[in-house]
């Protein structure tokens, strides 16, 4: 291949065309090898786009199909929520949740005596660090019920940052049995005590 530039002149009365051609052989394989190498990187992006799309389909599916309530948060407020935990939480629709914190959602003080944020606060910073948290926490729902819930946190990386992953299982009616074996063992135990009768 040649490139060929044309020039037209006067010279002695008459009109001449000079023409100038150049060798353009390795302009046109360094061309070439670029055109080839920007179709071979579009059509890997567009694989990797096509998988990602796919991946993301894949894990939308499953963070709304699940039956266990899944929350993404980072450690200033919940980022998106799966229906599960919407009705675990005792609400209707998602956004009652997105843009709040977990304190916001839970009575001052968690039953250890510890206040909510700062419990909160410390899970949410333990998980950030070592990868992954487990506890038991108490939430509110609107009317101010108490729902005992068994989380764990896991660290994941969403859309290009560091956020948490939580798993909560409503544990209330659990909670409800063991409060209630309790009040029936300490009410026979007394009974038993306080029997005038030989009881062995």
């Amino acid at each position: 291949p040649v490139e060929v530039s044309s020039t037209a002149l006067m010279m002695n009365g008459r009109s001449i065309h000079v023409l100038i051609s150049r060798d353009v052989s390795e302009r046109k394989k360094a061309e070439r090898e670029l055109r080839d190498l920007t179709q071979a990187l579009e059509r890997r992006v567009s694989e990797r786009t096509a998988a990602l799309s796919a991946s993301e389909t894949k894990f939308r599916a499953l963070f709304e199909g699940s039956s266990q309530g899944v929350v993404l948060h980072d450690e200033k407020e919940l980022l998106e929520v799966n229906p599960a935990a919407v009705r675990i939480m005792g609400r209707q629709y998602n956004h009652e949740l997105i843009g709040k914190h977990p304190w916001d959602m839970a009575p001052s003080f968690q039953p250890n005596g510890e206040s909510s944020q700062a419990m909160a606060g410390r899970h949410i910073s333990e998980c950030m660090a070592k990868g992954s948290a487990r506890f038991e926490w108490v939430a509110s729902n609107p009317a101010g019920k108490h729902i005992f819930l068994e989380v764990a946190l896991t660290r994941i990386e969403w859309s290009g940052r560091q956020v948490i992953q939580a798993f909560i299982t409503d544990i209330t009616e659990r909670r409800q049995a063991q409060a209630a074996l309790a009040e029936s063992e300490a009410r026979f135990s007394a009974a038993f005590h306080a029997s005038p009768a030989l009881i062995t």
